[in-house]
């Protein structure tokens, strides 16, 4: 099996002290200028004023996107769409995902370019994970996170191996912030775009592009039935 690459070790480190609070997805990538867009014609709107501000608008230029169409509770619906551009199979970053000619590209060129039934199904479980997290139903969290998460956590707080193994939607509890701003949870959730979904077997990554044009990455590890689920509780900046 294919090791993951450093970059998604060090979120997994980040994940269980910082990005568990679940509202602190306002970090900001490295830029040396040294960026790339694999698209002609696709730049990344900078966030100003230090944060993701949910009132700012992303413009959706470039390519065809169609909607993964999965609903939520409370009345909520993450707005998860799927870019057309991506080509299944291909070893090159997806059109719209940005590279850097000296940094570290990992993420973006990891494996190829899955099919578009595993980007959708990433797409999924990426909405269903949203809706989930923005509206604190953490038993509902736990049906789009992976085994491997489950067990990171677990070997993280769970105590002692002779203790009683927690259950997934007590390590969330303990994991996610219980005061976290749902609104601004809501507003990352939507006016995304699916822009690649990288395929290493066991292993992958769902590349999306968010309402105010930063690019992250989210970690995916397949379940005892296949399929993909999310591998951290908060992504990572790309480019």
């Amino acid at each position: 099996m294919r090791r993951v690459p450093g970059t998604a070790r060090a979120a997994l480190v980040l994940s269980l002290t910082l990005v568990l609070a679940l509202g602190a997805s306002g970090c900001g990538g490295d830029d040396d200028g040294d960026t790339t867009a694999a698209e002609d014609g696709m730049t990344r709107e900078q966030a100003s004023g230090g944060g993701r501000q949910a009132s700012r608008q992303n413009g959706e230029g470039g390519g065809s996107t169609e909607p993964s169409g999965e609903g939520s509770a409370e009345g909520f619906a993450a707005q998860v769409r799927i870019s057309g551009a991506a080509e299944s199979g291909s070893r090159e970053a997806a059109p719209g995902v940005p590279t850097s000619r000296h940094g570290d590209n990992s993420i973006q060129l990891w494996g190829s370019e899955g099919s578009d039934s595993d980007r959708r199904a990433a797409a999924e479980a990426l909405e269903g994970f949203f809706n989930a997290r923005a509206t604190g139903d953490v038993a509902l969290m736990c049906a789009h996170v992976s085994p491997k998460l489950i067990a990171d956590l677990g070997a993280q707080l769970g105590g002692a191996a002779s203790q009683r193994r927690p259950s997934c939607p007590e390590l969330l509890r303990f994991a996610v912030n219980p005061n976290a701003d749902r609104s601004v949870l809501r507003a990352e959730a939507r006016g995304l775009t699916v822009l690649s979904f990288r395929d290493g077997e066991e292993q992958g990554f769902v590349i999306y592009r968010d309402r105010n044009g930063e690019i992250w990455a989210f970690p995916m590890n397949k379940d005892s039935d296949g399929e993909w689920k999310v591998s951290l509780l908060g992504p990572s900046p790309i480019g």
